[in-house]
């Protein structure tokens, strides 16, 4: 957010935001409805909508449309695991969908880290990775419903830390 606002992120993609915040969106009611409550693990899905809805709404201004079929792709997955939640009443599978979705849009990020590193900033990245992980000792029932999302964001995050990190220590040097 910092960085859309001062510039140093010239040019967000809205169409990736834009699917992050749909998807934060579906998580947050698929994971609330497989059981997850404010006083356990759902304040992690809570920033995982509201961060991305924040970044959106920043990113209209100097922010740059595009779509490919990734971002297509992601939105069939959404639509499709929604359909499937409604129709089977298992907020698991629109949970499983939404991540699976969310993860699909994580590629290009990872891949814009791996080629980039310079490009990212390593302490936003860092704090939300510190946070997915602490957010694991929320958890009070360990069952797929419950630990999926904070490990899957724990894991989604360390994917882009790593090489930020170590771009760093190498340049460090």
């Amino acid at each position: 957010m910092w960085g859309i606002y001062k510039r140093s992120i010239p040019h967000p993609v809205l169409s990736t935001w834009g699917i992050w915040t749909v998807v934060g969106l579906l998580l947050l009611v698929s994971y609330y409805e497989a059981g997850a409550r404010n006083d356990t693990t759902l304040l992690a899905a809570w920033m995982g909508f509201i961060n991305p809805t924040i970044i959106f709404i920043l990113a209209l201004k100097y922010g740059e449309f595009r779509w490919t079929r990734l971002e297509t792709t992601c939105v069939i997955f959404c639509v499709v695991s929604i359909a499937l939640w409604k129709t089977t009443g298992n907020p698991l599978i629109g949970l499983l969908g939404g991540l699976l979705a969310d993860a699909m849009g994580i590629i290009p990020q990872i891949r814009h880290v791996v080629k980039s590193p310079a490009d990212e900033p390593v302490f936003p990245w860092g704090l939300f990775c510190i946070g997915s992980a602490v957010n694991l000792l929320g958890i009070q029932e360990w069952t797929l419903a419950h630990y999926v999302y904070p490990v899957y964001m724990t894991i989604g995050s360390l994917l882009i830390v790593v090489p930020l990190l170590a771009y760093r220590m190498n340049n460090s040097k």
